[in-house]
């Protein structure tokens, strides 16, 4: 069975990790234990039961903040418009194909919407690296920040209306 949690480093192994994206393998062995003891953004992992130290696949959360210009649809009068951040989202080479990454952005936008209950949260934000990662969230209803193509967005109203199911 499937497990999501929060990174532990003292049982989840990091090293073996391997996605086939050097800086996505990196960021999980050196860095996301840094952005939580320096609270800059919150790293969920999944394992398996039966082997609860292996890493499956992660993405990260942090806070963020976009200009208004930045959204072209919408009209905020605001300096800056509150979004969360999806950072990073990474499934292992040996677990690819089989619908990992999208659980992943499911757990990652159902615990944005619950925040976004708790404090302002306007949309989730996404740098995507490639084509290929750009055409994974547009399948979900993400929008590309004009100014940015690889920086994709989805407002809490559109999360809010996606089909959920009994997994969270």
């Amino acid at each position: 069975m499937l497990r999501i949690e929060r990174l532990d480093p003292s049982c989840h192994d990091r090293a073996p990790f391997d996605c086939g994206i050097d800086s996505l393998n990196a960021f999980l062995a050196q860095y996301a234990r840094q952005f939580r003891d320096r609270h800059l953004g919150v790293t969920w992992v999944a394992v398996r039961e039966e082997e609860p130290s292996r890493i499956l696949g992660y993405y990260t959360l942090a806070a963020g903040a976009l200009t208004p210009d930045a959204l072209p649809t919408e009209r905020v009068a605001l300096p800056q418009v509150p979004i969360m951040l999806l950072g990073r989202l990474a499934v292992d080479r040996a677990t690819q194909g089989q619908g990992l990454g999208t659980t992943l952005l499911m757990h990652a936008l159902h615990h944005a919407l619950y925040f976004s209950t708790q404090i302002g949260l306007y949309a989730v934000v996404v740098n995507a690296l490639d084509d290929q990662a750009v055409r994974f969230y547009h399948q979900f209803g993400f929008h590309p920040i004009p100014a940015h193509p690889f920086r994709l967005y989805l407002s809490m109203k559109d999360i809010a209306k996606l089909p959920w199911g009994d997994e969270f």
